[in-house]
């Protein structure tokens, strides 16, 4: 496996500061990562942010599919010389935030399984996408800003706890594999990651939109510090009638006295359930 160091030089190229681009080059931290993504026997893999390939490598082989989608149109070359032999990588110029995942998984048909060290200013919107896609996705396996993949894993009642815990509680499970340090990438970001594995349900409650769930959820965190009924009665992400919230609290009395961070998954699901059916 070559280094990041001689390939940056090899390829007359440097990492951009501006894209947030920080290469892991670290064999171990690889090692472990790829562990911990589980890899099967012709699964469809797509890699998001591919860079100079030291995971892509990794990956190939046993069948698997794999597109490798990077942005930057200066790496996009380096990939193609690196992995144009291989039976079943493609190579994709793409923005992983507006790639269709779910068109890549209608045409494999079968579930994909998504990979990647995210840049750490588009990993929100990212993990977004996949919740608008988790039909359509086996699993995402990410790279992450420690403080960030703690905040999914995180228990009711912490300060970790909040929107991204109970969106993804709903339809995932999510292991926190292992921990990287920032001195295992090239250039050294300022803060150390961890990487996750988001394992999507097979089977979850077809009667909730997804949306307007999300919209609830955020509605109820929306000024975490207030109570939940105080957070929903001034948010405008779901609008509730006063007469509907008034029923809530006398019907949830307790949880509509506690604070959103308190309750957990189920009790959001719970509320929204009965919100939904009163707006029949």
């Amino acid at each position: 496996m070559p280094s990041m160091v001689s390939l940056l030089k090899e390829y007359d190229l440097s990492p951009k500061k501006s894209w947030g681009q920080n290469f892991l080059n670290d064999k171990n931290a690889l090692d472990r990562i790829v562990s911990a993504c589980r890899l099967e026997a012709n699964e469809h893999l797509v890699e998001i942010g591919s860079g100079l390939g030291a995971l892509t490598e990794r990956l190939i082989g046993e069948g698997r599919q794999l597109t490798a989608i990077e942005r930057d149109r200066d790496l996009v070359p380096v990939l193609k010389d690196r992995f144009s032999d291989e039976e079943g990588v493609t190579v994709c110029e793409a923005n992983a935030l507006t790639y269709d995942y779910v068109s890549h998984s209608e045409k494999s048909q079968q579930k994909i399984k998504v990979i990647g060290n995210l840049p750490y200013h588009i990993s929100a919107p990212l993990l977004f996408r996949f919740l608008e896609c988790h039909r359509h996705l086996k699993s995402a396996h990410a790279l992450l800003q420690k403080e960030v993949a703690h905040r999914l894993v995180a228990k009711p009642s912490t300060k970790e706890y909040g929107l991204l815990t109970v969106l993804f509680g709903r339809v995932a499970e999510i292991r926190l594999d292992t921990e990287v340090s920032k001195n295992c990438f090239i250039p050294a970001p300022k803060v150390d990651s961890s990487f996750i594995s988001i394992v999507f349900k097979d089977e979850i409650d077809e009667s909730i939109d997804d949306q307007l769930f999300i919209k609830f959820v955020k509605g109820a965190f929306h000024q975490r510090r207030k109570t939940l009924a105080n957070s929903l009665g001034r948010q405008n992400f779901l609008p509730i009638e006063k007469s509907t919230l008034s029923l809530m609290k006398t019907e949830f009395s307790e949880l509509l006295a506690s604070r959103a961070e308190t309750l957990d998954v189920d009790d959001f699901i719970m509320l929204f359930k009965w919100l939904v059916g009163q707006n029949r």
